[in-house]
């Protein structure tokens, strides 16, 4: 909890309520009320290379599908790896049985995913988007993982 005040510290943010994301494995996220009754979410990456990533991403796919529109983003300190601000979106997760008309829209989306152009693997720092030198994910995994 104590990384959810640091970040509302630093973002300046006015909330009434702050709730638990459950199930969200990648990250710390939160869904905060702000004092104006607007619903925003807080995502607190694991590591800084997931932050660079998932804002660049989702700067991607704007426009593309339905993604949170990046709000502000905190580069972090020496407690907390950063944080990004997110909007709310429509919907709800999908938790239960998925009937036809909601799988067929899935697919959709996922198809429209495979449609993005990226210059190539890479991450995203403060000053820009940097291209992996060998441009091979598998051993950027690898890579980390050894580290």
């Amino acid at each position: 909890m104590s990384s959810i005040l640091n970040v509302i510290e630093k973002l300046k943010l006015n909330v009434r309520s702050i709730e638990d994301v459950p199930e969200s494995f990648s990250s710390e996220v939160y869904k905060l009320t702000l004092s104006s009754g607007e619903n925003v979410y807080v995502k607190i990456p694991f590591n800084k290379d997931k932050l660079y990533r998932e804002f660049q991403i989702l700067e991607t796919l704007q426009g593309v599908i339905p993604v949170p529109k990046v709000l502000d983003i905190w580069y972090g300190d020496e407690r907390t790896t950063g944080a990004l601000l997110l909007s709310a979106i429509q919907g709800t997760p999908c938790t239960g049985d998925i009937d036809e008309k909601l799988a067929y829209q899935i697919s959709m989306y996922h198809a429209m995913l495979h449609e993005v152009k990226t210059p190539g693997y890479g991450y995203y720092l403060s000053d820009g988007y940097k291209v992996l030198d060998q441009n091979n994910w598998r051993l950027y995994i690898k890579s980390n993982f050894e580290n």
